[in-house]
């Protein structure tokens, strides 16, 4: 048994049990069914991201390209910092 279709690494099915990687799956393809039509482009190009590089170039899109076609697609909802609360202070180096 090798690697992933999506170019994970050969130790990936010693590393789980086929009930976790199965139970994985299930989840993955559930969620993926709740994804709006609207963002299936986006999938499509995570799930391209996550091949290996000679299937991504085979597509004929480079890295940078494929981040600059990725650039603003999460504008509609922006991943926020939220607040960082109050640094410690230390006792002063001598």
């Amino acid at each position: 048994m090798g690697g992933t279709s999506l170019g994970g690494p050969p130790t990936a099915g010693i590393l789980r049990s086929r009930r976790t990687t199965v139970t994985i799956r299930d989840r993955v393809k559930a969620e993926l069914d709740k994804v709006d039509d609207e963002y299936l482009d986006v999938v499509e190009r995570m799930l391209t991201a996550l091949e290996r590089p000679s299937r991504r170039e085979e597509a004929g899109e480079t890295w940078s390209e494929f981040l600059a076609s990725t650039y603003g697609s999460m504008a509609d909802a922006p991943i926020e910092r939220g607040p960082q609360g109050e640094l410690e202070v230390r006792d002063e180096l001598r």
